[in-house]
């Protein structure tokens, strides 16, 4: 009776779209691994004698050590996890899901810029204005520091693909403006359709 039971509810639910599970969480958990291998390579600079303070001309006094970076990692991991799991359970359930990794990810975009004094200000500093001198190289001398986080971005190419995948989700694919798309796309043709989507937004990943 319980096995028949469970057949019987397991058939009628939803099946999970790993597909898009993945795509939504691939990026944050790809920048979880590079923290901690950041914190793996500061411990080898540390080791062979390699100064990085001096050559990232960061401040000797408020650096961010390796230890720091493999706890804030450790953390986001934890989170990450927790994310996970509710979001696969409520796709699971059928509960509306597309609320975790938005949520997760304007967690790490608001303690990335957050001004409070913490969770390391001034590492979050330092990175913000990396990343604007990466942006406006053109305009001003390019520093080592600017060469070897420019260089990192580019290896994680992949995480502004998944970016902009998200942005599109939460746009179109979400389930809080399932009505309000369905009143849209009824006014439109097949030809504006297709343009309105977009290779973009429904594109392969």
């Amino acid at each position: 009776m319980l096995t028949r039971h469970s057949y019987e509810t397991t058939k009628y639910r939803k099946p999970i779209d790993w597909q898009t599970s993945i795509i939504l969480y691939r990026s944050s958990f790809i920048f979880i691994i590079h923290l901690i291998l950041i914190g793996i390579n500061i411990i080898g600079w540390s080791s062979y004698g390699i100064n990085h303070v001096l050559i990232f001309e960061l401040d000797p006094r408020s650096h961010i050590t390796h230890e720091e970076i493999l706890e804030g990692a450790s953390l986001l991991s934890l989170i990450w996890i927790i994310s996970f799991i509710i979001f696969i359970v409520c796709e699971y359930h059928r509960l509306e899901s597309h609320w975790q990794p938005m949520i997760f990810m304007f967690s790490i975009i608001f303690l990335l810029f957050n001004p409070l004094n913490i969770m390391h200000r001034s590492a979050r500093y330092w990175f913000c204005k990396e990343l604007f001198r990466i942006f406006s190289a053109p305009f001003h001398t390019v520093t080592f520091a600017d060469f070897w986080l420019a260089d990192q971005l580019t290896s994680l190419d992949i995480i502004f693909y998944d970016f902009e995948y998200l942005i599109c989700y939460f746009a179109f694919d979400a389930q809080w403006i399932k009505n309000q798309s369905n009143r849209f796309y009824s006014n439109l043709t097949d030809e504006q359709t297709i343009l309105y989507n977009g290779p973009i937004c429904h594109g392969n990943y």
